[in-house]
């Protein structure tokens, strides 16, 4: 068996309706160069979402990291990414959500290979 991909994304449903519970869950292996950490939700017309570290049922507006210059990671992490009670009426559309790490001071969207996952979904 091949081992787990360096970054991995898990939706608790591959097409959240309105009403649903839905959340994201990240795991991460080791790493031991600096990074910048992204967790963003790019939508229809544009619109982006980021994820707000530590606070998993909160999103922030605009494309943000969630961390910088983080030295490393010595161990893997698992845990819970974003969590909402319900997909709102206004979700419609297709939506990505995209997690990754990027080397230290680089923008986003030029991830350390391996270190990105990328889902998509689908509101009404």
């Amino acid at each position: 068996m091949p081992p787990p991909p360096p970054l991995r994304l898990t939706l608790n449903t591959a097409e959240p309706t309105v009403g649903n519970r839905f959340w994201v869950d990240v795991a991460v292996q080791p790493l031991t160069q600096a990074f910048d950490a992204w967790g963003v939700i790019l939508g229809p017309n544009n619109v982006s979402y980021s994820f707000a570290l530590g606070q998993p049922a909160a999103l922030r507006s605009g494309a943000l990291p969630l961390a910088t210059n983080v030295p490393g990671l010595p161990t893997a992490y698992t845990g819970r990414l974003f969590d909402i009670a319900a997909i709102p009426e206004s979700a419609k559309g297709t939506y990505k959500i995209i997690v990754e790490l990027v080397p230290a001071g680089v923008p986003p969207f030029f991830p350390i290979p391996g270190y990105a996952d990328i889902r998509t979904v689908k509101g009404n």
